[in-house]
C-alpha cells in the first residue's frame, strides 16, 4: 500500500447491496491510512533527534522518511503475499500426496482383507 495508490493491491469480494458500498475497499483504505499515519508518526520521531533543522529541512527529512518507511511496507506484504502464495502450493501439493497415500493405503488394506477372506471361505 503506498500513500499514492487508488485501489487496493487484492480483489474485493462484494457489496453491501443496500448501500453500494464495497467493504473490502474500504477496510483497505483505512488500514493504508493507517500506515500512512504511522510513517508519519515514525517520521516525526525520527526528524524529533535532529533539532537543527530548519522547519523546510524537517518537513523534507519526515516525507522522506515516511516514503521509505511506507515503500518498506510495501515490500514486506509484497513478500508475505509471495510466501503465502509459495505456502498455499506446498500445502496443497502435500495434501494430494496424502491423499494418494491414504487411497493407496486403503486399497492395500481392502486387497489383503479380500484376500484373506477368500483364504478363510477357502478354508471351511
Amino acid at each position: 500500500m503506498s500513500a499514492n495508490t487508488d485501489k487496493p493491491n487484492w480483489q474485493p469480494s462484494g457489496r453491501d447491496q443496500s448501500h453500494g458500498l464495497n467493504i473490502d475497499e474500504i477496510e483497505s483504505y483505512l488500514c493504508q491510512q493507517a500506515y500512512i499515519g504511522k510513517a508519519q508518526h515514525f517520521a516525526e520521531r525520527f526528524a524529533d533527534r535532529m533539532p537543527w533543522l530548519t522547519t523546510s529541512q524537517r518537513q523534507v527529512v519526515i516525507r522522506h522518511y515516511s516514503a521509505d518507511w511506507l515503500n518498506h511496507m510495501d515490500h514486506l506484504a509484497s513478500r508475505y503475499e509471495e510466501r503465502r502464495q509459495q505456502d498455499s502450493l506446498r500445502h496443497r501439493s502435500q495434501k494430494a500426496r496424502l491423499v494418494a497415500l491414504l487411497l493407496g493405503a486403503v486399497a492395500v488394506t481392502a486387497g489383503t482383507v479380500a484376500e484373506l477372506t477368500s483364504l478363510l471361505a477357502a478354508r471351511r
